[in-house]
């Protein structure tokens, strides 16, 4: 881990077993108490701070400055003494004052998270606007039984999402048609999804008492 800001307070580490390689370097972390008593570098059964580092990452020295020229702040200065003198790691009680070119600028995390990120899909939606639907569903509105008329069955499944995007219903298409028993569903609109293979098709329908 090199170059980041921490925001979270407790432990940075939860190691649970040695383990070699482990660099930490130039990062700006919070470094004060959580509620369970455990802050900054850490593992179970061993002491913060240098009995971690000497059990869990054994590997690490002062000298090789695999944990060095980081800010952790509220840190306990007292538990890395060991990792003091070369690795020159200094704990701040508070942020005021921490030099600002140390680790992940918070600008620049803000920002991360307002990037828009388009990701493409392998997976085809069948636009059911099309001249020649693939899929029907009567009655519209619908009580206590929704028949489904499509050419995705057999291998495929149905999955009824409310207006929350909580899934409240799924099952197997074996055959078509297919007669689907919604007397459990409250009032309202659905989304309902045909996945066959690779293919999604995507219907809406209403339940009116």
């Amino acid at each position: 881990m090199v170059g980041n800001t921490i925001e979270q307070t407790g432990p940075i580490t939860w190691a649970f077993k040695p383990t070699s390689g482990f660099v930490f370097t130039k990062n700006v972390a919070n470094c004060f108490r959580s509620a369970g008593g455990y802050q900054g570098i850490y593992g179970p059964g061993k002491t913060e701070g240098n009995g971690t580092i000497q059990h869990y990452f054994s590997d690490i020295t002062d000298a090789n400055r695999r944990f060095s020229d980081n800010v952790l702040i509220g840190g306990n200065a007292s538990r890395y003494t060991e990792f003091g003198p070369m690795s020159k790691n200094v704990f701040p009680t508070t942020a005021v004052g921490v030099d600002p070119s140390l680790g992940l600028q918070r600008d620049d995390l803000d920002s991360a998270f307002s990037r828009k990120i388009i990701c493409e899909t392998t997976t085809s939606i069948v636009d059911n606007t099309s001249v020649t639907p693939q899929t029907w569903i009567q009655p519209q509105p619908a009580s206590d039984l929704l028949l489904i008329t499509t050419v995705y069955y057999g291998n495929s499944t149905y999955h009824v999402v409310d207006a929350t995007g909580r899934m409240v219903l799924q099952g197997e298409l074996v055959a078509s048609p297919a007669l689907i028993n919604i007397s459990s569903l409250a009032t309202g609109t659905y989304v309902i999804r045909m996945i066959s293979g690779s293919t999604i098709d995507t219907r809406t329908f209403t339940i009116l008492r």
